[in-house]
């Protein structure tokens, strides 16, 4: 076995973050005490941007829903 094979790698968040820490009352956390690491995005997106992205989407799902209403009408009809 290596000696560079035992070794744990270090990174720069795990060594400035301490190993366990309690969270303020009213802060989101998972019931069991697990922290889940969020992604670091590299463009995050503006509150006007994602506002944006979300009318679209919703405009899109009311589309589709409106066709799937009308395609299972026209078929009950026929």
């Amino acid at each position: 076995m290596r000696k560079s094979a035992s070794r744990r790698r270090v990174t720069k968040r795990a060594a400035e973050a301490p190993a366990f820490t309690l969270g303020l009352p009213g802060e989101r956390g998972s019931s069991n005490g697990t922290r889940y690491e969020q992604p670091l995005y590299k463009k995050p997106e503006s509150k006007e941007e994602r506002e944006k992205r979300l009318k679209k989407r919703e405009a899109l799902t009311l589309k589709a829903f409106q066709i799937a209403y009308e395609n299972h009408h026209r078929r009950k009809a026929s």
